[in-house]
């Protein structure tokens, strides 16, 4: 008798594991679908001129990040350095459409770059208010390697922590940065990191 109700016992913890399982995935699925939409990929045109006592050389050169809808009034966040003193910026939505985009401005600082775009048609702005803790769960969407709305899962690991990042010969060291525990194959600078709920948490610095 008592194997018995120990079995049915057993059965009925496999089952709700299994849905729990099956809860969790229809969870992480609709995160993802949600945060795809505030997610958009920048483009950043570059050029340069090369000069010698014959001729003048304008190369130009195009640094393709990520970036997030901030707010329904077009502002679109990404990376400070890519876009500062960039000719022309485009933003290209989640459906493949690409519109003009503005720089309003550039913190040196945190390295954050302020967009603006007027069409914002197919996109949704990111909820803001994330929390942020050692072992919370997070979401990055991101365009690492030109695969766009690539959705990863992981947890914050470290907080406090200082990045120095090197530019050419200039060097900047951030402080207060959170460490992610996410394969770097599925971030991409300029990314949004979103907790469980969808909220902004911050974006992916390298």
């Amino acid at each position: 008798m008592r194997v018995v109700v120990w079995l049915v016992l057993l059965s009925g913890a496999v089952v709700a594991q299994q849905k729990a399982a099956v809860d969790e995935d229809d969870l992480r699925e609709a995160l993802a679908r949600r945060l795809i939409r505030s997610s958009v990929v920048v483009y950043a045109t570059h050029t340069k001129q090369q000069c010698s006592p014959r001729s003048v050389v304008v190369a130009r050169s195009l640094v393709t990040l990520s970036g997030f809808l901030f707010d329904k009034q077009g502002h679109v966040v990404t990376v400070g350095h890519a876009v500062k003193g960039a000719v022309s910026v485009e933003v290209e939505k989640p459906d493949g459409s690409r519109v003009k985009a503005k720089v309003v401005g550039v913190d040196s600082w945190t390295n954050v770059g302020l967009l603006k775009i007027e069409d914002t048609t197919g996109l949704e702005p990111i909820k803001t208010g994330g929390k942020a803790g050692v072992g919370r769960r997070i979401v990055v969407v991101s365009s690492p390697l030109g695969l766009k709305n690539t959705v990863g899962f992981g947890h914050i690991s470290g907080e406090k922590r200082t990045l120095v990042s090197r530019l050419g010969k200039a060097q900047r060291v951030y402080s207060g940065m959170l460490q992610l525990s996410l394969s770097p194959a599925l971030a991409d600078a300029g990314g949004l990191v979103a907790d469980y709920k969808g909220r902004l948490v911050g974006m992916v610095a390298s």
